[in-house]
C-alpha cells in the first residue's frame, strides 16, 4: 500500500501557496467568529418562573423579590434586575391551599430557563434569537 507522502510527492511550491492561502482566508473568518461580544450588548437575565398555574398571573416585579436572590454586592434597596442573581433561584418550596406559594429562602438552585429584560430593543441583542435555537 501506497503513503500519502508518496503519491503527492514532497512539500513544494504548490503546496506552500496552498497553506498561504488557507491562512489568508482563516483572518476574516476569525474576525467575524469573535466580533459577537464586541458589538452585540450584555443583556439582562433572570431565572424564569416555573410554568405552575398559581404563578401566571405573576409579575416580573414580584417573582424577581420573591424567588430570585440578590446578587453577590448588589443592594436591595432600589430593586432593578441588576440587583438580582442571573443564574440561580430559591426553590418553590410549598403552594399552600389558599394560592399563595412559598419558597426556600435558605437554599439556591441553579436556573433551568431564563427570562430577558424586553425592554432592551431586540434588534439590539442576538441573545433572545440564539436562545430560540436550543429550545
Amino acid at each position: 500500500m501506497l503513503e500519502v507522502s508518496e503519491v503527492i510527492g514532497p512539500f513544494g511550491w504548490y503546496h506552500g501557496l496552498v497553506a498561504a492561502l488557507t491562512v489568508v482566508r482563516a483572518f476574516p473568518c476569525a474576525w467575524l467568529i469573535f466580533m459577537g461580544p464586541f458589538v452585540v450588548p450584555p443583556v439582562r437575565h433572570w431565572c424564569a418562573k416555573p410554568p405552575l398555574p398559581v404563578l401566571a398571573n405573576w409579575t416580573e416585579v414580584e417573582w424577581l423579590e420573591a424567588a430570585i436572590p440578590p446578587a453577590d454586592g448588589a443592594s436591595t434597596n432600589a430593586p432593578s434586575p441588576q440587583a438580582y442573581d442571573a443564574c440561580r433561584m430559591h426553590p418553590l418550596q410549598r403552594v399552600h391551599p389558599n394560592g399563595s406559594v412559598e419558597f426556600d429562602k435558605d437554599r439556591v438552585v441553579p436556573c433551568e430557563s431564563w427570562t430577558y429584560d424586553v425592554q432592551v430593543s431586540r434588534a439590539s441583542s442576538a441573545v433572545p434569537e440564539v436562545s430560540n435555537l436550543f429550545v
